[in-house]
């Protein structure tokens, strides 16, 4: 006896095509129109398949152009990769109806055996039946049919496991469209936040928990695709033992006709090639559980970086706090932060190539896993086919008409599951080149993370040298930044919270020097950050000098922190200039002070540069006019270590130096509490 195990296709056997007309037995017309109406419900069930795969094809190219995005958006702004992040929300969600369509189609198929089981178990008892009454069908012959009606029951046994395999599949794509929901709405929340250090740790502990999310569904992903291969397996062995039995069969049959014994052996033949078939299958499923399992231990490796960054994040910002509450503490803090974060950032760089290295080699199996699957899907299609065509002809010898008027209605059903086998190898296709472009997208991927990873590497070791040798920058952005600190201190002597939210850029001049009697000569080196254009976010700093003179009586030396906002584009212009004069070439105005002061409309509208003075603790608004601004080409090549204009400078998504990033650090936190205090208001 063989051994009765085998599970669910849409294009699976249908049981009648070995069964009497074959082999010459009176069957009885009940019989020959319920087989006829199975081989057409299983022809619904192909068409159902056909239909789910083109979807999933959709999906796939949907994926594939997804990816492509993702893959640019390193450098991206917040809303940007939010609007990324969202698209594959809405791709997962779209994967994962699609899942449970085919879940459903599962069904449908399950349901489909059970009724070709009890087909083949009443043609086994008619046969029964006969034998014992001493019709011409004999007890071996009987017995046959009963064998293949045990088959055929367990068939539909293995098709409710396959079923329930694919209903697990569809809770399994369900939760990975929750997590992509998830991510999608961690972006967005990402997107609307200030990138202040705090809001940086705490995003990436939130992140650190949807990656452990990602990673714990991914496992079960991989554990649904080891039950489908085993069910696949299953296919095999039945498909096999099936052959063997046909091939015993059609020896049983050299004794009658040559027409039955013809049809016979075309019959074994089929059978052989479905079973060939689906051993292919079994190979593929068992492929596709291998990639499965590589793609979860690579989520639990991202889930791990992911944990380790929020780590490392969080004890930088506990560092902070428990730092000097004073500015020049803050200050201190602020660079020690950047100075541990790039250390960090370098090593889970190197981490996250090797994770996007293993990516690629998974997106490489799975795109051959699905040419391969394309391929047996063709194979598949030329079987259906060949089993059509045997229909057809077994209904033309057919004499019976009521017996052939059934026989040409299973043709017809066996056409059509053909036809719709041959639209599924078509869409396999699509989605074989559609995982291709994926796994090209993955490599391309992967070779630019290792190229920035052995990059982040050079560059820190560069910097470390650039920052031995700009000693002088440095100190300059240090001092911008505890100006900055410090005016936080003075929230009554503040700038006015309006005003910074609206500057496209914030010059700091620290230290400048004032001397002389009658004429005073104002000199002084200055650092600038200005907002990107898309983005918002402060801006690689760039150089500056302040020289000029005004008329007064005063005598002696004196220092002063000055302090512009550019307010609008004719300011900015003037600034990215190689030179221009406040006043001349931009209006210029003393800014008001206090952090809660309104803004009249004629201060926004008619002053291209405000500007402040701090001197001797005191802060207020003054009025630089005839000063002149220049670009300090010479410091940004020590800092950047490469000649660079203003103007691609400040508005270019360059890594920004520990050098001077204190500056924008310090910015970006002082521009955040003035967006939060307006928010309030």
């Amino acid at each position: 006896m063989y051994e009765r195990v085998l599970t669910l296709t849409a294009a699976g056997l249908l049981v009648g095509s070995l069964i009497a007309p074959s082999m010459g037995f009176p069957q009885p017309q009940a019989i020959e129109e319920k087989k006829a109406a199975v081989a057409k419900e299983e022809a619904t069930v192909a068409r159902e398949e056909a239909t789910v795969a083109e979807q999933a094809a959709k999906v796939e190219e949907k994926k594939a152009a997804v990816a492509k995005e993702e893959a640019q958006t390193k450098q991206a702004t917040p809303e940007q990769k939010t609007a990324v992040a969202e698209k594959k929300a809405a791709v997962a969600k779209e994967e994962a109806q699609v899942t449970e369509e085919r879940a459903k189609v599962a069904e449908h198929a399950a349901t489909v055996e059970e009724k070709k089981a009890t087909v083949a178990k009443e043609e086994a008892q008619a046969a029964q039946k006969k034998a014992q009454t001493g019709s011409k069908i004999t007890q071996q012959e009987a017995e046959t049919l009963r064998e293949r009606a045990q088959v055929a029951e367990e068939k539909a046994k293995v098709a409710k496991e396959a079923a329930k395999v694919a209903k697990e599949a569809a809770k399994v794509e369900q939760k990975k469209a929750a997590v992509a929901k998830e991510e999608a709405a961690e972006a967005e929340a990402r997107a609307k936040q200030a990138p202040t250090p705090t809001a940086k740790a705490e995003a990436g502990q939130k992140q650190a928990v949807v990656a452990k999310e990602e990673a714990k569904v991914t496992k079960e992903a991989a554990k649904v695709a080891k039950e489908a291969a085993k069910v696949e397996q299953k296919k095999a062995t039945v498909a096999k033992e099936e052959a063997e039995a046909a091939k015993v069969e059609a020896k049983v049959q050299e004794k009658t006709d040559s027409t039955t014994q013809a049809e016979a052996k075309k019959t074994a033949e089929v059978l052989e090639e479905k079973a060939a078939v689906a051993a292919e299958k079994a190979k593929i499923a068992e492929k596709t559980a291998a990639a499965e399992e590589k793609r979860a231990e690579v989520a639990t490796k991202k889930a791990e970086v992911a944990e380790e960054k929020a780590k490392a994040s969080a004890q930088i910002e506990s560092d902070r706090a428990a730092a000097d509450r004073t500015a020049e503490g803050r200050v201190q803090a602020t660079e020690a932060a950047l100075a541990a974060e790039t250390t960090q950032a370098v090593e889970i760089e190197k981490k996250e190539a090797a994770i996007a290295k293993e990516e690629a080699e998974i997106a490489e199996e799975t795109a051959e896993v699905k040419e391969q699957a394309a391929a047996v899907k063709e194979k598949e299609a030329e079987v259906a086919k060949k089993e059509a065509e045997q229909a057809k002809e077994e209904a033309e010898q057919v004499g019976i008409r009521d017996k052939k008027v059934e026989a040409e209605k299973k043709a017809v059903a066996l056409e059509a599951k053909a036809q719709e086998t041959s639209k599924g190898a078509e869409v396999a296709k699509q989605e074989a080149k559609a995982a291709r472009e994926q796994a090209e997208v993955a490599e391309e991927q992967a070779s630019k993370e290792e190229l920035e990873a052995k990059q982040a590497e050079t560059e820190h070791a560069t910097e470390a040298v650039r920052d031995e040798q700009a000693k002088g920058e440095k100190t300059w952005a240090r001092k911008a930044a505890l100006v900055l600190e410090e005016v936080i201190d003075s929230p009554d002597q503040g700038i006015p919270t309006g005003l910074l939210n609206r500057a496209k850029c914030v010059v700091v001049f620290p230290s400048v020097v004032k001397a002389g009697f009658l004429f005073a000569a104002k000199y002084g080196d200055g650092i600038a950050s200005c907002r990107h254009r898309e983005s918002g976010a402060w801006g690689p700093p760039a150089f500056f000098n302040i020289k000029g003179g005004s008329f007064g009586l005063q005598a002696g030396a004196q220092k002063s922190d000055v302090i512009m906002l550019i307010m609008n584009q004719k300011g900015l212009e003037g600034l990215l200039l190689s030179s221009f004069t406040l006043g001349g070439d931009a209006s210029v105005a003393a800014g008001p002070i206090g952090r809660g002061t309104s803004i009249g409309t004629d201060v926004l509208l008619q002053s291209a540069v405000l500007t402040y003075s701090r001197s001797k603790g005191l802060f207020a608004g003054i009025n630089l006019e005839g000063a002149t601004i220049s670009y300090d080409s010479a410091a940004t090549l020590k800092v950047y270590g490469q000649e660079i204009g203003a103007e691609d400078l400040v508005f270019s998504t360059r890594k920004i130096p520990n050098t001077v990033r204190t500056f924008t650090e310090t910015l970006t936190k002082y521009a955040a509490q003035s967006r939060q205090q307006t928010a309030v208001k």
